[in-house]
């Protein structure tokens, strides 16, 4: 239950932004598409038993039938990964994440900020991630 309710705060939390992101930038226009793939996605991960990965690519939501090509051709040029673990006490858990250069990412976070980080910033997130499970 308390998994369940976990990723459907992080829905929220993503549709908030994404309808953010919407009126301030054109360039987001599908948002509400993948929040719909993203929160599929999850419940039927646990519907089928298994725990939703930490993280996932919107190249991976397409690849798996939750997204159509024409719904994620910018993000998935983009390269962008949502991040699936959230931790209400923790405002700085990033949600989604987009390559910016050689070595930086575009962070998106729970808070509503945007922030670069650095490639071995973003690694360190992903290893706490991971003991959390």
């Amino acid at each position: 239950m308390l998994t369940i309710a976990g990723l459907v705060l992080v829905a929220l939390i993503v549709m908030a932004t994404s309808a953010y992101w919407e009126r301030k930038k054109p360039l987001f226009q599908n948002g509400p598409e993948l929040i719909a793939a993203l929160h599929a996605f999850s419940r039927d991960e646990i519907l089928r038993g298994r725990s939703v990965p930490p993280e996932i690519s919107v190249a991976d939501l397409v690849s798996r039938g939750y997204l159509s090509t024409n719904d994620a051709t910018l993000f998935c040029e983009m390269g962008m990964t949502f991040f699936t673990t959230y931790d209400a006490n923790q405002r700085q858990s990033i949600l989604a994440s987009v390559p910016a250069g050689k070595d930086g990412f575009t962070c998106l976070l729970a808070d509503g900020s945007v922030q670069q980080f650095s490639r071995e910033r973003l690694e360190q997130y992903r290893l706490q991630l991971i003991e959390k499970i």
